[in-house]
């Protein structure tokens, strides 16, 4: 592009920017809203209504969630455990997040492992958008477990087969 082709870009930009200054002081409010709402990620409880993490986290317990899939074998090995062992984590609540983008499979998951927590249900880059912003580390398979402290801190992240009696240990040193 030469340099007059350049200045002709850059003058009538200048313009439309001059001209709609009411657009451009508006920006910075909009540009935080963007940045407000890309902390969740897009999520729905079992029901299809809106949901998110933050009616979980930081209300005065633990909470441990663990994303999943259900086409993910490690899931399914895993899952028998993690249901059996759900309450008997004091003060920790589990929150189960479905990474299928898919009500239907999700749901299927939950009834044929009697998941007795309540789950969520999102796809793998909102997930992973969610992940980098507060671990500030890409989302790295599936099961991944999250562990927030009961201030709402994400304390650990960890990826794969995980034991309930690892999470419960962990928690309870972080407690002392």
């Amino acid at each position: 592009m030469s340099f007059r082709k350049s200045y002709s870009v850059l003058s009538n930009l200048i313009y439309s920017m001059t001209s709609h200054l009411k657009l451009f002081a508006f920006l910075p409010f909009l540009t935080l809203l963007i940045i407000a709402n890309t902390s969740q990620a897009s999520m729905t409880d079992m029901q299809g209504q809106p949901a998110a993490l933050s009616k979980y986290v930081g209300k005065g317990q633990w909470v441990v969630v663990e994303a999943w899939h259900s086409e993910c074998g490690t899931c399914k090995d895993t899952m028998p455990e993690l249901v059996e062992s759900a309450n008997s984590m004091p003060n920790t609540t589990l929150v189960g997040v479905s990474l299928d983008n898919d009500l239907k499979k999700a749901k299927g998951f939950i009834d044929s492992f009697e998941v007795n927590f309540p789950t969520l249900l999102t796809n793998i880059n909102d997930f992973d958008s969610y992940v980098r912003k507060i671990a500030k580390k890409p989302l790295s398979g599936a099961p991944t477990y999250l562990i927030f402290s009961p201030a709402g801190k994400l304390k650990a992240m960890q990826s794969g087969n995980i034991r309930p009696t690892e999470i419960k240990a962990y928690i309870q040193r972080q407690s002392l």
